[in-house]
């Protein structure tokens, strides 16, 4: 775990973004296809229409591939900034720095989620939708997907994943090379910090679902 810490963040961040990209290239032109795009959109516009936005998406699909450099920059600063103002009112500051640090290399847990994700769509599931294509696995949306459950809740249930937990996991057992505190008392601080970062998205998403549903 030290070795993982003491790599330089650049190229880190370089490696965990090419694992993104090419996965990203791969679901977006092996599977973003003509029939997924209308099945998904169902009978709620004419064929033709479908025919439009498909076009329309073909045109516009390297903005998808833009976008996952920025949201995963956006993902670690959220987390480092959670990590900070937590670690400003502790005792023990280990400062900005290292909660980047941290917050960046603990991002191999969404690295797994990805290649899990693609694993699954390649050799577990059938896709027909887009929304197929969004499944978090082993997720709380992935259990309960034979089931029914209110329209707004879908978000919610995909944050509440197995991944977050590793996600914690590995931050507090991170931190424990900085401020020499046991894994306890870090899990204690990430879910303090991270975890009520977290809700705090989980409360706006839930807000903006009800409200467009």
């Amino acid at each position: 775990m030290r070795y993982i810490l003491d790599l330089k963040k650049t190229q880190f961040f370089i490696l965990i973004l090419s694992i993104y990209l090419s996965i990203g290239f791969w679901k977006i032109y092996f599977y973003y296809g003509e029939d997924i795009i209308l099945s998904t959109l169902g009978q709620q516009i004419s064929y033709e229409n479908g025919l439009k936005i498909y076009y329309d998406f073909l045109k516009h699909k390297w903005i998808g591939i833009l976008a996952i450099p920025l949201l995963t920059i956006i993902r670690v600063l959220y987390t480092t900034i959670a990590l900070f103002i937590g670690d400003y009112f502790s005792n023990e500051k280990i400062g900005f720095r290292f909660c980047f640090n941290v917050s960046l290399k603990a991002e191999i847990a969404f690295v797994l989620l990805t290649i899990t994700s693609l694993i699954f769509i390649e050799f577990v599931w059938q896709i027909n939708t887009l929304t197929d294509l969004s499944i978090i696995p082993l997720s709380l949306l992935h259990l309960f997907i034979k089931s029914s459950y209110p329209a707004w809740s879908g978000a919610i249930l995909s944050i509440l994943n197995l991944w977050e937990i590793i996600y914690m996991i590995l931050i507090s057992v991170f931190l424990g090379y900085y401020n020499n505190k046991t894994f306890f008392k870090n899990i204690g601080f990430t879910l303090s910090t991270y975890g009520v970062a977290l809700l705090f998205w989980i409360v706006i998403l839930t807000y903006i679902a009800i409200t467009l549903t």
